[in-house]
């Protein structure tokens, strides 16, 4: 095991973060643990809400520091319990917990009941996938399209929230049948008051925009919320730092044998794999992963974004063949992952949770599975391991996996380095991404494009990686067959990063504004880290003192953690993410936890 994973495994961090019809078709050391993160670190009432599964890098700016002391949130109804299983958060900075801190995270849980009774239950489908109902017990919520259920009981599990969300189609077409897409972490998923530091994955609005463009096809999405035993639930195998881990084969039993037929049962679905979807990030993209490898034949569309393939050695790592075994037309498998989350053991300018993620891609395409029609993979260079970030990918996911067939060459290049700018004599990775219509976005495999600088006496191309020669505008070439593109980007001298916050105008006039973050120079979660000065526009600015490249945490205080930034509604917010190349980084404080505006 490398000494970031071994590392990760020694401490652990809170988590805040099927059905179809014949019709259908055929038939972290370097990841981080969570649902953003995933497996996000603590969320104390004094320290940023870490969101991440990834294993520590005492090195690496992200990474927490494993003397902190981590601290639960004790009113987040997402995270579970500190002394049960969590997941680790091994790449992250950790959340401090100091005696005062940030709001606690409010009460994660099931959407507020309306003020109306709900909507009559529909009739269950009088055909579909030939399920007989099973649980007629099982009587769900209904409010328009949405179907809720709280508790949703199982013999293999423990019993759970479950949330369905309805094609706004499915009304008005009573003989239509829709494929099914499967996602964990469900809390996180439709409503910012139940979602881990108040950041939803905007599902609902995200499918209806993309339906509503003709990117994809009506769809049936069902939530699967998680529960304290998300680390036991969401891993393939057991490790003795992790009481309990290793339960997804009984997990995979839950959704393969009582939830989907429920689900097929009630609802017109599609029967066929490659009608059926199961996504999730962090662990849970890992049980993604790992719910193809055992059930080919029932998930066949599949969304691992962030996964925390660091578990157990990287086993994850050794399922390419399984993966690729019996992979059939219509199947797809997408693996993402940010340079912005994780740490980087090697020192090279790739993440770790980058690398595994290129790895397993690599494997599972020279498995036989074909890209870009059946596998994709995206590196977002500034991508962080948080719900915000997973959102933010969220369209071209489904995009991909939901949309008409992306096949053959991009119609365009675009990218550049991970790291932007670049301090001269330093070196960085690049990669390039193509884009195909439909709104999909995908990383190219490195070996495939081909690299070349036009600005040779800025910059020089090796393979794929670019050196600074000296300060200036850079531009370099990227071509693939016959389509090719112009990255550009600048080398700057000094590197340095200058911050601006913006606050509120309630905020009391002799106050001064602090950064308060996970690297040392912003004071390793002191309150009173950095210091900014007011400059002439009202602002508060300050140049980071961090080296180039350096990705931190962070958050902005008035100088304690009882004058931390809250959200708009006074809720927690997840620490902000900073990448220190060059280029200013902008906040803007929406309210503070002791001020009412």
């Amino acid at each position: 095991m490398r000494s970031d994973a071994k590392r990760g495994l020694l401490w652990t961090v809170l988590m805040l973060a099927a059905g179809c019809s014949p019709a259908g078709g055929g038939g972290d050391p370097d990841g981080l643990l969570l649902g953003t993160p995933r497996d996000r670190g603590p969320t104390a009432d004094a320290t940023p809400d870490h969101e991440s599964d990834a294993a520590p890098e005492p090195d690496a700016a992200l990474e927490p520091d494993p003397d902190a002391t981590l601290a639960p949130d004790p009113d987040a109804t997402l995270e579970p319990d500190p002394d049960a299983t969590l997941d680790p958060e091994p790449d992250a900075t950790p959340d401090p917990e100091p005696d005062a801190g940030p709001d606690p995270e409010p009460d994660a849980g099931p959407d507020p009941e309306p003020d109306a009774g709900p909507d009559p239950e529909p009739d269950p489908p009088a055909e579909g996938c030939g399920v007989p109902v099973p649980r007629p017990d099982i009587a769900p919520r209904v409010d328009g399209r949405r179907w809720r259920v709280e508790a949703f009981p199982s013999a293999h599990v423990g019993p759970r929230g479950v949330t369905v969300l309805l094609p706004a189609a499915y009304a008005d077409a009573p003989d239509a049948d829709f494929p099914v897409m499967y996602l964990h972490d469900g809390q996180n998923l439709f409503d910012r008051r139940d979602a881990a530091f108040g950041v939803e994955w905007q599902v609902d609005e995200t499918v209806d925009a993309l339906t509503a463009a003709g990117a994809i096809e009506p769809l049936i999405v069902v939530g699967v919320d998680n529960t304290p035993d998300r680390i036991a639930e969401y891993t393939p195998s057991a490790v003795p730092e992790f009481e309990g881990s290793g339960g997804s084969a009984a997990y995979a039993r839950f959704l393969v044998d009582e939830l989907k037929p429920w689900i097929d049962a009630r609802l017109r679905t599609r029967c066929a794999p490659e009608e059926t979807g199961v996504g999730g990030s962090s662990l849970g993209g890992l049980v993604s992963l790992d719910l193809r490898r055992r059930h080919p034949g029932v998930f066949g569309r599949v969304a691992a974004l962030s996964p925390s393939l660091w578990w157990n050695d990287r086993e994850a790592l050794g399922w390419a063949g399984a993966l690729a075994d019996d992979f059939t037309p219509g199947a797809r498998i997408w693996i993402d992952g940010g340079n912005a989350e994780g740490g980087d053991d090697d020192g090279d300018g790739l993440r770790s949770v980058v690398e595994d993620v290129e790895a397993l891609f690599g494997a599972v395409r020279a498995g036989g599975v074909p890209f870009p029609e059946g596998l994709a993979m995206r590196v977002e260079a500034r991508g962080a391991h948080n719900e915000a970030t997973w959102a933010g990918r969220l369209p071209s996911v489904l995009a991909w996996l939901w949309g008409p067939e992306t096949a053959g060459p991009p119609d365009s290049l675009v990218g550049g380095p991970l790291r932007l700018p670049l301090a001269p004599g330093s070196e960085a990775p690049l990669r390039v991404d193509g884009e195909w219509g439909g709104g999909v976005q995908l990383t190219l495999p490195p070996a495939d494009v081909e690299l070349a600088s036009l600005t040779p006496m800025i910059v020089a191309v090796d393979g794929d990686r670019v050196r600074a020669l000296r300060p200036g505008p850079a531009r370099v070439q990227a071509q693939l067959g016959a389509v090719d593109g112009v990255l550009e980007f600048e080398v700057i001298a000094d590197g340095q990063t200058v911050i601006a916050v913006t606050v509120p105008p309630e905020t009391p006039a002799d106050d001064t504004i602090h950064v308060a973050g996970g690297h040392p120079a912003l004071g390793a979660w002191d309150p009173a880290g950095l210091p900014l000065a007011r400059a002439a526009d009202g602002r508060w600015t300050a140049i980071l003192p961090v080296e180039v490249g350096a990705v931190f945490e962070f958050k902005i205080t008035r100088g304690t953690w009882e004058t931390v930034e809250k959200g708009p509604d006074g809720e927690e917010i997840p620490n902000r993410i900073g990448l220190a190349d060059g280029v200013p980084v902008e906040v803007e404080v929406a309210r503070w936890v002791d001020v009412q505006p």
